[in-house]
Formats: structure tokens, C-alpha cells, sequence
């Protein structure tokens, strides 16, 4: 299994919400807001582990520098190096 933080940077991110869900910065804004703190409070309430914790991920990528299909091939690259699991059957 690959654990991967997806990271960018919050202006960055407000522009993407913003040309998906068609509102404005400040609602982009509170909308990024409100999601990071659902994850962080879903991932503590359930599995009572911090998410900013670095040492949770395998690897972390910035789609600011890197975009998204950057993202993509580095994560598909990424689980060809994982070492072979046992399966069971």
C-alpha cells in the first residue's frame, strides 16, 4: 500500500474550486477551509492520527508545481517500485 498526501498550495486551490463549482473566491475560499477541516477531523475521530504528520506518507506531491496529471504518473510510477504482497488463496 502507497500512502500519498496531495498537497497545493490554498490560492491554488481556491482557483480550482472556484472553476468547478462556479462561486466566488471567498465562498472557494471557505469551501477549501471546511474541507481540510472535515478530513482532519474525520482521520483524528476515526483512526486518531494527525494528517500534517509527514511520517503518515509514503510520498507527498505538490499539484501546485506539478499539476495533476504530474500527480498521477508520479503515483502510478511510485506503486512499480512497491515490493510484491503476499496474496492469500
Amino acid at each position: 500500500m502507497l500512502h500519498v498526501r496531495i498537497e497545493a498550495p490554498l490560492d491554488i486551490r481556491v482557483k480550482r474550486i472556484q472553476d468547478q463549482e462556479n462561486v466566488g473566491p471567498t465562498a472557494a475560499q471557505e469551501m477549501a477551509t471546511q474541507r481540510d477541516k472535515a478530513a482532519a477531523d474525520y482521520l483524528m475521530r476515526f483512526y486518531d492520527i494527525d494528517w500534517a504528520d509527514p511520517m503518515l506518507y509514503d510520498l507527498a506531491i505538490n499539484t501546485g508545481k506539478l499539476g495533476v496529471d504530474a500527480a498521477a504518473h508520479l503515483i502510478v510510477n511510485a506503486v512499480g517500485y512497491l515490493p510484491p504482497t503476499e496474496s492469500s488463496g
